[in-house]
């Protein structure tokens, strides 16, 4: 079978674009710089109804961003925490949040 053509067109003027070739031209690639390239290729590959490559390495690149992001010092999980049941009673009403229902394209 033939796979559909993949191609990826870059708008040198796009602020993302811009800012990765002027963060390698500088010669600071490191890892970070890394995985937002592979992030922008992901997101272009999605995009297209494709998917990722690998999407264990996609999953580390994702969390990384999300570590650096929220300046966490680990992701390692924090110790358990116990929740008494009468905040667990309180907390549930009942109804089940259906995520299909959300569209992310709308304006809060």
């Amino acid at each position: 079978y033939m796979q559909p053509q993949k191609t990826m067109e870059i708008n040198p003027r796009h602020p993302v674009i811009a800012e990765l070739n002027a963060v390698v031209a500088a010669s600071k690639e490191d890892d970070a710089t890394n995985d937002l390239a592979w992030l922008l290729l992901d997101n272009a590959l999605m995009q297209s109804g494709f998917t990722p490559h690998d999407i264990t390495a996609f999953n580390d690149r994702i969390l990384r961003q999300f570590k650096s992001g929220l300046s966490l010092a680990s992701l390692d999980l924090n110790p358990e925490i116990e929740v008494s049941l009468d905040e667990e009673d309180e907390s549930e009403d009942g109804e089940e949040v259906d995520l299909d229902d959300f569209d992310d394209k709308e304006e809060l």
